[in-house]
């Protein structure tokens, strides 16, 4: 594979993983500003995807 297209899938993959990732925790991110959130969980859940992002 060449470094074009290797470099090109990878971007693809990572914006892809990053969306999919934002949209199973946006109501994690909603509830934990909310101060609805269980048990702390989904600040620390948040706060790590929010440092990654």
């Amino acid at each position: 594979m060449h470094y074009n297209s290797f470099f090109c899938k990878w971007v693809y993959h990572m914006l892809h993983d990053s969306v999919e990732w934002r949209n199973e925790l946006g109501s994690c991110i909603n509830n934990a500003k909310s101060g609805q959130c269980k048990n702390n969980k989904c600040n620390s859940d948040c706060g790590c995807f929010l440092q990654w992002v």
